[in-house]
């Protein structure tokens, strides 16, 4: 089995990038129709109701964030690859027309992701040159291998680092909003069903009370309940009567139901009802109190399901592509041979290349009886 070379390694670590974007994304997106759904529904604006709503909208807020971070890193990374391609096509040409033995670099694919610190970092070419020179030329020579150092006064941050603040945030979001979907759980199988009954009490005092002062906003909400989950009363219809303005007895006077409990087309479940007029009237005969506890459970255990998955599938992905492209700069570095100097707080290129000058790097001829000491000729005595 041949051993993974620093070319496939650094193709794997542009996939674990592409996999967390899309995972960023595809979570986002799917957030969005989830909650988007969930949050265009009439009843939002009932009493009791609209305080579980508060979930949802933070979490339609967590997808947005999603879907954003997303299409900024997706920018980013396609940004960074056209640029690397670019840059390696032109590292091609010039390593085939000079004659350059090593060249000890990191990664650009690791650079963008992990960012340029401002530590002391040398970058060393070698070059391997045969040629005579004399010793006045050798030294001079020598002379020109000056270092050119420039100090790193802004450090480069990397897409990756900035994905891992985004994500804290994120995760933070995520964990508030799995906290708040398990207590409305709990909210649900316990005291949601007496408040809830409370403002239907009220609902129908509003509806059988002729005095316009009366705030109507429990019949609205029950009004909207109904004709949204096709139901009709707390358990039934007959929830409705009232000693003052109804009776059971349909002889004595016709039953009053709002508008919202008699329907109109496609009844699955109905009660056939005389009218004033003696038209028959059909109501719906579901209970609104088992059809809302079983849409809002509903809700609750889908939201709790998709904030599970998508903070495992998050946390995962990204820990898998930074422990990734740490272990492949670890590698790259491996590889190359490190020139350090500690007291060096700036980074210094070297230039092995020897400097253009008038000298001329041919040995020098000299008669016999000439020596050549520190550079200077002298006849043997």
């Amino acid at each position: 089995m041949e051993p993974i070379t620093l070319r496939d390694r650094l193709c794997i670590l542009q996939c674990l990038h592409a996999q967390f974007i899309i995972i960023l994304l595809s979570t986002g997106i799917v957030g969005l129709g989830l909650f988007g759904f969930i949050i265009s529904q009439p009843v939002r604006s009932c009493p009791v109701i609209y305080v579980m709503y508060t979930t949802f909208w933070l979490a339609i807020g967590l997808s947005a964030l999603q879907v954003i971070l997303a299409v900024v890193f997706l920018i980013w990374f396609l940004v960074t690859l056209f640029a690397l391609g670019k840059s390696t096509s032109g590292r091609q040409r010039f390593n085939s027309s000079s004659n350059l033995d090593t060249a000890v670099t990191t990664p650009r694919t690791v650079v963008e992701a992990l960012g340029e610190s401002r530590g002391n970092v040398l970058h060393v070419t070698r070059t391997h040159h045969l040629y005579s020179v004399s010793p006045r030329a050798h030294s001079n020579s020598f002379s020109s291998l000056r270092p050119r150092s420039y100090c790193c006064c802004r450090p480069k941050i990397g897409w990756l680092c900035l994905a891992g603040i985004f994500l804290a945030l994120l995760s933070v979001g995520l964990i508030l909003s799995l906290v708040l979907i398990v207590n409305y759980v709990k909210y649900l199988n316990t005291s949601f069903i007496e408040e809830f009954r409370a403002v239907f009490v009220e609902a129908q005092v509003n509806f059988n009370s002729h005095s316009l002062s009366t705030s109507k906003n429990s019949l609205a909400c029950w009004n909207i309940v109904q004709s949204h989950y096709k139901c009709c009363g707390f358990t039934s219809y007959t929830d409705w009567y009232s000693s003052e303005s109804n009776t059971t007895d349909s002889s004595v006077s016709p039953l009053r139901l709002p508008d919202s409990c008699y329907c109109t087309a496609g009844c699955d479940q109905r009660i056939t009802l005389p009218n004033n007029d003696d038209n028959t009237r059909f109501v719906y005969a579901a209970s609104c109190k088992s059809l809302i506890k079983e849409a809002f459970t509903f809700k609750l255990h889908s939201s709790l399901l998709y904030f599970s998955i998508t903070f495992a599938l998050l946390l995962t992905g990204f820990l898998v592509d930074l422990i990734y492209t740490l272990y492949t700069a670890y590698v790259s570095l491996s590889l190359a041979t490190p020139f350090r100097n500690p007291s060096d707080n700036c980074e210094t290129n070297f230039s092995m290349q020897p400097r253009n000058s008038s000298i001329s790097l041919e040995a020098i001829a000299y008669p016999e009886g000439i020596s050549v000491v520190d550079g200077h000729a002298a006849r043997d005595l």
